[in-house]
Protein backbone atom coordinates (compact mmCIF):
# COMPACT_ATOMS: atom_id res chain seq x y z
CA UNK A 1 0.00 0.00 0.00
CA UNK A 2 1.04 3.74 -0.86
CA UNK A 3 0.17 6.88 0.20
CA UNK A 4 1.32 10.40 0.48
CA UNK A 5 -0.47 10.43 3.85
CA UNK A 6 0.81 8.60 7.20
CA UNK A 7 -2.30 6.88 8.40
CA UNK A 8 -3.38 7.10 12.04
CA UNK A 9 -2.84 5.29 13.98
CA UNK A 10 -0.20 2.95 12.38
CA UNK A 11 -0.18 -0.62 13.83
CA UNK A 12 3.27 -1.39 15.00
CA UNK A 13 3.61 -4.69 13.32
CA UNK A 14 3.45 -2.58 9.90
CA UNK A 15 6.86 -1.51 8.33
CA UNK A 16 6.55 1.96 6.64
CA UNK A 17 9.28 2.81 4.33
CA UNK A 18 9.63 6.88 2.60
CA UNK A 19 9.73 6.43 -1.04
CA UNK A 20 10.72 9.87 -2.94
CA UNK A 21 11.49 8.48 -6.27
CA UNK A 22 11.05 5.47 -8.27
CA UNK A 23 14.29 3.99 -9.47
CA UNK A 24 16.01 4.30 -13.03
CA UNK A 25 13.97 1.41 -14.83
CA UNK A 26 10.53 1.90 -13.43
CA UNK A 27 10.84 5.74 -14.71
CA UNK A 28 12.49 5.05 -17.87
CA UNK A 29 9.05 2.25 -18.26
CA UNK A 30 6.50 4.94 -16.76
CA UNK A 31 7.98 7.63 -19.51
CA UNK A 32 7.76 4.94 -22.15
CA UNK A 33 4.11 4.25 -21.16
CA UNK A 34 3.05 7.98 -21.43
CA UNK A 35 1.14 9.41 -24.53
CA UNK A 36 3.91 12.12 -24.85
CA UNK A 37 6.72 11.28 -23.26
CA UNK A 38 6.61 7.43 -24.75
CA UNK A 39 5.91 9.39 -28.40
CA UNK A 40 9.53 11.62 -28.43
CA UNK A 41 11.03 8.14 -26.52
CA UNK A 42 10.01 6.29 -30.14
CA UNK A 43 10.99 9.59 -32.31
CA UNK A 44 15.12 9.06 -32.22
CA UNK A 45 15.78 13.19 -32.86
CA UNK A 46 13.75 13.49 -29.99
CA UNK A 47 15.07 10.71 -27.44
CA UNK A 48 17.83 12.70 -26.29
CA UNK A 49 14.99 15.14 -24.41
CA UNK A 50 13.44 12.30 -23.03
CA UNK A 51 17.06 11.00 -21.25
CA UNK A 52 17.77 14.12 -20.30
CA UNK A 53 14.03 14.72 -18.42
CA UNK A 54 14.67 11.40 -17.19
CA UNK A 55 18.08 13.20 -15.87
CA UNK A 56 16.20 16.04 -13.94
CA UNK A 57 13.12 14.35 -12.91
CA UNK A 58 15.39 11.50 -11.46
CA UNK A 59 12.49 9.52 -10.85
CA UNK A 60 10.34 11.60 -8.95
CA UNK A 61 6.76 10.65 -9.94
CA UNK A 62 5.02 13.96 -10.05
CA UNK A 63 7.93 15.86 -11.78
CA UNK A 64 7.27 13.07 -14.07
CA UNK A 65 3.92 13.89 -14.16
CA UNK A 66 4.94 17.83 -14.79
CA UNK A 67 7.30 16.92 -17.38
CA UNK A 68 4.85 14.31 -19.25
CA UNK A 69 1.91 17.35 -19.17
CA UNK A 70 5.21 19.80 -21.33
CA UNK A 71 6.10 17.04 -23.58
CA UNK A 72 2.75 17.68 -25.47
CA UNK A 73 4.91 19.49 -28.32
CA UNK A 74 9.20 18.70 -28.28
CA UNK A 75 9.38 22.89 -28.27
CA UNK A 76 7.59 23.04 -24.84
CA UNK A 77 9.59 20.45 -22.79
CA UNK A 78 12.65 21.53 -24.76
CA UNK A 79 11.93 25.13 -22.77
CA UNK A 80 10.96 23.80 -19.76
CA UNK A 81 13.62 21.34 -19.08
CA UNK A 82 16.15 24.73 -20.32
CA UNK A 83 14.01 26.48 -17.16
CA UNK A 84 14.35 23.48 -14.92
CA UNK A 85 18.39 23.65 -15.33
CA UNK A 86 18.83 25.98 -13.01
CA UNK A 87 16.71 24.49 -10.29
CA UNK A 88 18.93 21.49 -10.94
CA UNK A 89 20.40 20.50 -7.34
CA UNK A 90 22.42 17.41 -5.89
CA UNK A 91 24.29 14.40 -7.67
CA UNK A 92 21.78 14.10 -10.70
CA UNK A 93 24.94 11.52 -12.60
CA UNK A 94 24.48 9.50 -9.91
CA UNK A 95 20.58 8.38 -11.26
CA UNK A 96 22.31 6.72 -14.39
CA UNK A 97 25.02 5.00 -12.58
CA UNK A 98 23.36 3.46 -9.68
CA UNK A 99 19.89 3.56 -10.98
CA UNK A 100 18.70 5.22 -7.73
CA UNK A 101 18.18 8.62 -6.98
CA UNK A 102 21.26 10.56 -4.49
CA UNK A 103 18.67 13.45 -3.69
CA UNK A 104 17.13 13.59 -0.46
CA UNK A 105 13.29 14.89 0.16
CA UNK A 106 14.11 18.06 1.04
CA UNK A 107 15.89 18.22 -2.52
CA UNK A 108 12.98 16.61 -4.18
CA UNK A 109 10.44 18.94 -2.64
CA UNK A 110 12.78 22.32 -3.77
CA UNK A 111 13.34 20.80 -7.11
CA UNK A 112 9.04 19.97 -7.68
CA UNK A 113 8.27 23.66 -6.27
CA UNK A 114 10.57 25.13 -8.94
CA UNK A 115 9.51 23.03 -11.12
CA UNK A 116 5.72 24.40 -10.53
CA UNK A 117 6.85 27.90 -10.72
CA UNK A 118 8.40 27.20 -14.06
CA UNK A 119 5.12 25.50 -15.47
CA UNK A 120 2.71 28.10 -13.94
CA UNK A 121 4.63 31.36 -14.58
CA UNK A 122 4.10 29.89 -18.28
CA UNK A 123 0.18 30.36 -18.33
CA UNK A 124 -2.24 32.86 -18.66
CA UNK A 125 -2.73 35.21 -16.13
CA UNK A 126 -5.90 34.22 -15.50
CA UNK A 127 -5.10 30.69 -15.68
CA UNK A 128 -2.16 31.26 -13.11
CA UNK A 129 -4.85 33.68 -10.84
CA UNK A 130 -6.86 30.80 -10.84
CA UNK A 131 -3.80 27.88 -9.83
CA UNK A 132 -2.54 30.51 -7.09
CA UNK A 133 -6.25 30.34 -5.44
CA UNK A 134 -6.66 26.82 -5.72
CA UNK A 135 -3.49 26.36 -3.92
CA UNK A 136 -4.34 28.98 -1.17
CA UNK A 137 -7.37 26.74 -0.53
CA UNK A 138 -6.92 23.69 2.14
CA UNK A 139 -6.98 20.39 0.39
CA UNK A 140 -10.37 19.41 1.26
CA UNK A 141 -12.36 22.60 -0.19
CA UNK A 142 -10.73 21.73 -3.89
CA UNK A 143 -14.14 20.23 -4.97
CA UNK A 144 -15.91 21.59 -7.89
CA UNK A 145 -19.07 23.02 -5.72
CA UNK A 146 -16.67 25.03 -3.62
CA UNK A 147 -15.02 27.06 -6.06
CA UNK A 148 -17.99 27.49 -7.96
CA UNK A 149 -19.96 28.54 -5.00
CA UNK A 150 -17.31 31.26 -4.49
CA UNK A 151 -15.48 32.45 -7.93
CA UNK A 152 -18.75 31.37 -10.18
CA UNK A 153 -18.82 30.27 -13.96
CA UNK A 154 -15.36 32.69 -14.71
CA UNK A 155 -13.29 29.87 -12.89
CA UNK A 156 -14.97 27.00 -13.23
CA UNK A 157 -12.87 25.07 -16.23
CA UNK A 158 -9.13 24.67 -14.98
CA UNK A 159 -8.75 23.02 -18.73
CA UNK A 160 -4.96 24.95 -18.73
CA UNK A 161 -4.10 23.80 -15.02
CA UNK A 162 -5.06 20.14 -16.39
CA UNK A 163 -2.99 20.22 -19.69
CA UNK A 164 -0.12 22.07 -17.55
CA UNK A 165 -0.38 18.74 -15.37
CA UNK A 166 -0.43 20.94 -12.25
CA UNK A 167 -4.14 20.23 -10.97
CA UNK A 168 -6.69 17.40 -12.26
CA UNK A 169 -9.72 17.34 -13.41
CA UNK A 170 -11.41 16.88 -10.00
CA UNK A 171 -9.11 19.63 -8.74
CA UNK A 172 -6.42 17.93 -6.65
CA UNK A 173 -2.98 19.45 -6.26
CA UNK A 174 -0.10 17.61 -5.30
CA UNK A 175 1.16 19.23 -1.91
CA UNK A 176 4.58 20.36 -2.82
CA UNK A 177 2.76 21.78 -5.95
CA UNK A 178 0.61 23.74 -3.98
CA UNK A 179 2.74 24.80 -1.30
CA UNK A 180 4.77 26.70 -4.62
CA UNK A 181 1.81 28.05 -5.74
CA UNK A 182 0.57 29.11 -2.42
CA UNK A 183 3.82 30.85 -1.75
CA UNK A 184 3.14 32.36 -5.37
CA UNK A 185 0.38 33.57 -5.05
CA UNK A 186 1.39 36.55 -2.34
CA UNK A 187 0.08 37.74 0.83
CA UNK A 188 -2.62 40.21 -0.16
CA UNK A 189 -4.00 37.02 -2.31
CA UNK A 190 -3.79 34.53 0.40
CA UNK A 191 -5.27 36.91 2.77
CA UNK A 192 -8.32 37.56 0.20
CA UNK A 193 -8.89 33.95 -0.15
CA UNK A 194 -8.65 33.21 3.42
CA UNK A 195 -11.00 36.19 4.09
CA UNK A 196 -13.64 34.61 1.22
CA UNK A 197 -13.66 31.05 2.31
CA UNK A 198 -13.96 31.73 6.18
CA UNK A 199 -16.89 34.16 5.26
CA UNK A 200 -17.95 30.91 3.00
CA UNK A 201 -18.17 28.17 5.72
CA UNK A 202 -19.33 30.82 8.33
CA UNK A 203 -22.10 31.00 6.30
CA UNK A 204 -22.64 27.33 5.60
CA UNK A 205 -22.56 27.07 9.50
CA UNK A 206 -25.61 28.96 10.26
CA UNK A 207 -27.16 28.01 7.25
CA UNK A 208 -26.67 24.51 8.88
CA UNK A 209 -27.69 24.99 12.59
CA UNK A 210 -30.85 26.71 11.53
CA UNK A 211 -31.94 23.78 10.15
CA UNK A 212 -29.95 20.50 12.40
CA UNK A 213 -33.26 19.34 12.97
CA UNK A 214 -33.27 18.18 9.59
CA UNK A 215 -30.38 16.37 9.67
CA UNK A 216 -27.88 18.56 8.99
CA UNK A 217 -25.42 17.76 12.02
CA UNK A 218 -22.94 16.33 9.56
CA UNK A 219 -22.91 19.84 7.93
CA UNK A 220 -22.43 21.75 10.88
CA UNK A 221 -19.21 19.68 11.51
CA UNK A 222 -17.67 20.19 8.24
CA UNK A 223 -18.64 24.13 8.43
CA UNK A 224 -16.96 24.16 11.28
CA UNK A 225 -13.85 22.42 10.73
CA UNK A 226 -13.26 23.89 7.62
CA UNK A 227 -13.41 27.63 8.72
CA UNK A 228 -11.05 26.98 11.43
CA UNK A 229 -7.69 26.82 9.15
CA UNK A 230 -8.72 30.54 7.29
CA UNK A 231 -10.16 32.31 10.55
CA UNK A 232 -6.67 31.40 12.60
CA UNK A 233 -4.74 32.34 9.77
CA UNK A 234 -6.72 35.85 9.99
CA UNK A 235 -5.69 35.81 13.89
CA UNK A 236 -9.40 35.53 14.53
CA UNK A 237 -8.79 33.78 17.63
CA UNK A 238 -12.23 33.87 19.40
CA UNK A 239 -14.10 33.13 16.09
CA UNK A 240 -12.20 29.92 15.63
CA UNK A 241 -12.45 28.74 19.25
CA UNK A 242 -16.42 28.97 19.28
CA UNK A 243 -16.94 27.23 15.83
CA UNK A 244 -14.59 24.63 17.10
CA UNK A 245 -16.13 23.97 20.60
CA UNK A 246 -19.32 23.26 18.76
CA UNK A 247 -17.37 20.25 16.67
CA UNK A 248 -16.60 18.96 19.89
CA UNK A 249 -19.73 19.03 22.06
CA UNK A 250 -21.36 17.27 18.60
CA UNK A 251 -18.47 14.55 18.01
CA UNK A 252 -16.28 13.03 21.25
CA UNK A 253 -15.20 10.89 19.15
CA UNK A 254 -11.07 10.56 19.98
CA UNK A 255 -9.91 10.84 16.57
CA UNK A 256 -11.96 14.38 16.28
CA UNK A 257 -10.54 15.44 19.67
CA UNK A 258 -7.03 14.81 18.13
CA UNK A 259 -7.63 17.39 15.50
CA UNK A 260 -9.70 20.00 17.05
CA UNK A 261 -7.79 20.28 20.54
CA UNK A 262 -4.37 21.43 19.20
CA UNK A 263 -5.43 24.16 17.11
CA UNK A 264 -7.51 25.00 20.69
CA UNK A 265 -4.79 24.88 22.86
CA UNK A 266 -2.50 26.77 20.67
CA UNK A 267 -5.18 29.52 20.83
CA UNK A 268 -4.99 29.53 24.47
CA UNK A 269 -1.51 30.10 24.43
CA UNK A 270 -1.22 32.71 21.79
CA UNK A 271 -3.64 34.92 23.81
CA UNK A 272 -2.39 33.67 27.07
CA UNK A 273 -0.62 37.07 28.06
CA UNK A 274 -3.28 39.03 26.71
CA UNK A 275 -7.09 40.26 27.99
CA UNK A 276 -8.63 37.40 26.22
CA UNK A 277 -6.30 34.83 27.78
CA UNK A 278 -8.57 33.74 30.43
CA UNK A 279 -11.46 33.32 27.87
CA UNK A 280 -9.37 31.39 25.30
CA UNK A 281 -8.31 28.93 28.20
CA UNK A 282 -11.86 28.65 29.90
CA UNK A 283 -13.11 27.39 25.86
CA UNK A 284 -9.74 25.20 26.04
CA UNK A 285 -11.10 23.62 29.22
CA UNK A 286 -14.40 22.99 28.09
CA UNK A 287 -13.30 20.91 24.88
CA UNK A 288 -11.00 19.04 27.20
CA UNK A 289 -14.05 18.62 29.26
CA UNK A 290 -16.51 17.33 26.25
CA UNK A 291 -13.36 15.15 25.05
CA UNK A 292 -13.52 13.18 28.53
CA UNK A 293 -9.97 14.91 29.77
CA UNK A 294 -11.43 15.61 32.41
CA UNK A 295 -8.28 16.00 35.07
CA UNK A 296 -6.57 18.17 32.49
CA UNK A 297 -9.75 20.14 32.58
CA UNK A 298 -10.06 20.76 35.85
CA UNK A 299 -6.85 22.13 36.21
CA UNK A 300 -7.17 24.51 33.69
CA UNK A 301 -10.61 25.71 34.96
CA UNK A 302 -8.70 26.34 38.42
CA UNK A 303 -5.98 28.27 37.01
CA UNK A 304 -8.55 30.48 34.69
CA UNK A 305 -10.49 31.21 37.52
CA UNK A 306 -7.52 32.50 39.73
CA UNK A 307 -6.18 34.55 36.61
CA UNK A 308 -9.55 36.06 36.20
CA UNK A 309 -9.95 36.86 39.33
CA UNK A 310 -6.62 38.20 39.41
CA UNK A 311 -7.34 40.15 36.33
CA UNK A 312 -10.98 41.61 37.63
CA UNK A 313 -12.99 39.80 35.53
CA UNK A 314 -15.33 38.83 37.44
CA UNK A 315 -17.83 37.45 34.91
CA UNK A 316 -15.50 34.99 33.46
CA UNK A 317 -13.78 34.07 36.95
CA UNK A 318 -17.43 33.32 37.56
CA UNK A 319 -17.94 31.17 34.43
CA UNK A 320 -14.93 29.08 35.05
CA UNK A 321 -16.40 28.09 38.59
CA UNK A 322 -19.31 27.26 37.19
CA UNK A 323 -17.55 24.85 34.27
CA UNK A 324 -15.97 23.65 37.55
CA UNK A 325 -18.98 22.78 39.43
CA UNK A 326 -19.94 21.45 36.01
CA UNK A 327 -17.00 19.11 36.10
CA UNK A 328 -17.12 18.21 39.69
CA UNK A 329 -20.76 17.11 39.76
CA UNK A 330 -20.11 15.32 36.66
CA UNK A 331 -16.99 13.22 38.16
CA UNK A 332 -19.26 13.00 41.35
CA UNK A 333 -16.91 14.51 43.39
CA UNK A 334 -19.95 16.25 45.41
CA UNK A 335 -17.16 17.39 48.84
CA UNK A 336 -15.06 19.48 46.45
CA UNK A 337 -18.16 21.65 44.83
CA UNK A 338 -20.15 23.74 47.80
CA UNK A 339 -16.58 25.96 48.04
CA UNK A 340 -16.60 26.50 44.25
CA UNK A 341 -20.74 27.17 44.59
CA UNK A 342 -19.34 29.83 47.23
CA UNK A 343 -16.60 31.26 44.84
CA UNK A 344 -18.87 31.46 42.02
CA UNK A 345 -21.45 33.18 43.97
CA UNK A 346 -19.09 35.66 44.79
CA UNK A 347 -17.94 36.44 41.69
CA UNK A 348 -21.22 36.81 40.62
CA UNK A 349 -21.94 39.51 43.14
CA UNK A 350 -18.44 41.33 41.98
CA UNK A 351 -19.47 41.24 38.91
CA UNK A 352 -22.92 42.89 38.95
CA UNK A 353 -24.90 40.50 37.53
CA UNK A 354 -28.85 39.88 38.04
CA UNK A 355 -31.22 38.04 39.98
CA UNK A 356 -31.53 35.28 37.53
CA UNK A 357 -27.90 34.06 37.78
CA UNK A 358 -28.02 34.30 41.48
CA UNK A 359 -30.76 32.10 40.98
CA UNK A 360 -29.22 29.68 39.31
CA UNK A 361 -26.30 29.68 41.63
CA UNK A 362 -28.91 28.99 44.07
CA UNK A 363 -29.87 26.04 42.26
CA UNK A 364 -26.87 24.48 42.05
CA UNK A 365 -25.54 25.17 45.74
CA UNK A 366 -28.80 23.01 47.30
CA UNK A 367 -28.37 20.55 44.02
CA UNK A 368 -24.52 19.86 45.53
CA UNK A 369 -25.71 19.95 49.04
CA UNK A 370 -28.41 17.25 47.85
CA UNK A 371 -25.91 14.89 47.00
CA UNK A 372 -27.40 15.63 43.17
CA UNK A 373 -29.57 13.68 43.67
CA UNK A 374 -33.59 14.95 42.82
CA UNK A 375 -32.25 17.67 40.72
CA UNK A 376 -35.89 18.44 39.62
CA UNK A 377 -37.04 18.68 42.98
CA UNK A 378 -34.69 20.90 43.89
CA UNK A 379 -35.17 23.11 41.02
CA UNK A 380 -39.09 23.14 41.71
CA UNK A 381 -38.31 24.45 45.59
CA UNK A 382 -35.57 27.06 44.34
CA UNK A 383 -38.55 28.56 41.75
CA UNK A 384 -40.84 28.78 44.07
CA UNK A 385 -39.01 30.68 46.25
CA UNK A 386 -37.42 33.07 43.60
CA UNK A 387 -38.93 35.89 44.36
CA UNK A 388 -37.32 36.02 48.03
CA UNK A 389 -33.59 35.97 46.06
Amino acid sequence: MTSRIRPQPLDAKVLALPVHSLALDEAALLARQSPYLGALLRDPAHRPLVIQTLKLVQGHPELLKLAEAQASSHERLAAHLDRAHGAATGQLDAFFQTGESALDAGEFLRTLQAWTRSVSGSLPEAAQTLFHRLCCLEEGDREERIVKAIWGDAVFTPRELVEAGLVDAAYHIHPGVAEAGREQAGPELRDTVDAELSSFWSGQFIHALQNEGTGMGAGILRACRSAAPYLMRQRRWGDTQVLLEQVIRRDKSPATGSAVLPPMQKIAEIVESTQEGPTAAGVFGRALFAAGRTDEAEAVFRRVEQQAEDLGQHSVASAAAGDLINLLHHAGHFEAAPSAVERKKEYTRRAGLGRWTQLGNETRRLQILNGGAHYEAVLAAVNTGREEI
